[in-house]
């Protein structure tokens, strides 16, 4: 379904959600009741099919302009849903088609998901892990730190180890199915999806980065807390849309913020008055040198955003090829599509998170002193920016798009990362 049609059913409630972006930064107050909106008015479900067939699903391209808008209302809640989109890829990715059908029937019904997929180093050394309890339920125990929107979900998707009975098991699962060659090491790492709201489990909003304050992320404390399911580690033959979706997302974002902090620093160059000496017009909007630089900004925008709609346009073009291979109408390299994607992602991933930085600090050079002043709150769009921009460093993005082109080495994600 296209664009126009959800624009218009979430447009209102964007705005609303962006008109208490501010006053949420400046009082870190999370942003519950938003998010709380946002579920009941079905953005949660738009990626996946639902029970009324009259309720269209999202094209890849259509999600990712959503969450473009969204971003420059509010980041920290995109940023959330982000974390629900993925959570719903990575189910897609793991799961059978009948576990699938449960998942999507729960997310149709307002369930809503959460990643805590990473730890810190200090958590690595004490790995998260899963076994199974006297009467064979399945429980986690560990600490993630990297949560993000954890504390707002019905669920959450954490990684784990299995522990070495439990690997043992799935090994042996894995070779009455078929596979040869499997070992015990092979099974041992894993996501678990586990309910937030259970005794056994506690989310603090300990978060201290100085951007993206407000996505309800943390540490994420689990104490033998039972798991809905624990499944292995998607293989690369089914990773195609989430690799991709794990970097668009985040870029997605970035373009976001930077399409806010050009609309706000346009917003205080056009009421400015007055004017330093050396300008060239009697106006700040009337100064030629000022001009300049905000077409140099709003260029810069525009492609942070025409990057991320490339890839979504890509991405709904690999998944149609690869449905139309697996129905024997077309013959292709298998996964060949997933592959161009990925490297499209990686290229913009280069440049994407510079040009919206850029965006975020250049609008200071069109304003004077009182743009610094902590109520119009304009470096925070900075400081968001930066915080995803470290998520994943563009310098290896530049070293294996390198090796692509020179040596078609394929390039890895983090979802390379075991923990």
């Amino acid at each position: 379904m296209s664009y126009a049609h959800f624009s218009r059913q979430f447009r209102q409630l964007f705005d609303e959600i962006g008109r208490g972006d501010r006053a949420r930064e400046a009082g870190r107050h999370l942003p519950i009741i938003p998010l709380e909106q946002l579920r009941d008015a079905g953005l949660g479900a738009i990626t996946v099919p639902r029970q009324d067939p009259q309720q269209p699903v999202a094209s890849f391209e259509t999600v990712l302009r959503l969450m473009m808008d969204l971003a420059t209302e509010d980041v920290n809640v995109a940023h959330m849903w982000r974390s629900h989109v993925v959570f719903i890829e990575y189910l897609r990715a793991v799961t059978t088609s009948s576990e699938m059908q449960q998942w999507w029937h729960r997310i149709d019904q307002g369930e809503w998901g959460g990643s805590a997929l990473s730890a810190t180093m200090d958590q690595v050394s004490q790995p998260t892990t899963v076994s199974a309890d006297e009467v064979g339920n399945l429980t986690v125990s560990g600490t993630k730190y990297y949560s993000t929107g954890t504390l707002a979900s019905t669920w959450t998707m954490v990684g784990v180890d299995r522990d070495h009975d439990l690997a043992l098991k799935r090994a042996r699962q894995r070779r009455r199915h078929g596979e040869s060659g499997v070992r015990v090491e092979d099974c041992l790492s894993a996501v678990a999806v586990v309910a937030v709201k259970q005794p056994r489990v506690r989310v603090r909003d300990d978060w201290d980065g100085f951007g993206q304050r407000l996505t309800a992320t943390g540490s994420l404390i689990m104490k033998d807390a039972l798991a809905e399911a624990v499944y292995d580690r998607p293989g690369d033959s089914r990773r195609g849309i989430l690799n991709v979706m794990l970097e668009v997302t985040l870029l997605a974002l970035q373009a976001g913020i930077a399409r806010a902090a050009l609309r706000d620093g346009m917003a205080a160059l056009q009421q400015r008055t007055r004017v330093f000496n050396t300008s060239t017009g009697s106006t700040p909007r009337e100064d030629d040198q000022l001009l300049g630089i905000v077409g140099e900004l709003s260029a810069k925008s525009a492609l942070c955003e025409q990057a991320v709609r490339a890839i979504g346009a890509q991405l709904d073009e690999a998944v149609v090829a690869q449905e139309a291979t697996d129905a024997g109408r077309q013959e292709t390299q298998p996964g060949s599509g997933w592959i161009e994607t990925l490297v499209a992602s990686q290229r913009a991933a280069i440049t994407v998170p510079s040009l919206a930085l850029e965006v975020c600090t250049g609008i200071f050079d069109v304003l004077g002193a009182s743009a610094t002043s902590t109520g119009l709150a304009l470096d925070r769009h900075w400081r968001n920016a930066r915080t995803l921009a470290t998520h994943d460093p563009s310098v290896f993005k530049a070293r294996m798009v390198g090796d692509w082109e020179v040596n078609g080495t394929v390039p890895s994600t983090y979802l390379a990362q075991n923990r």
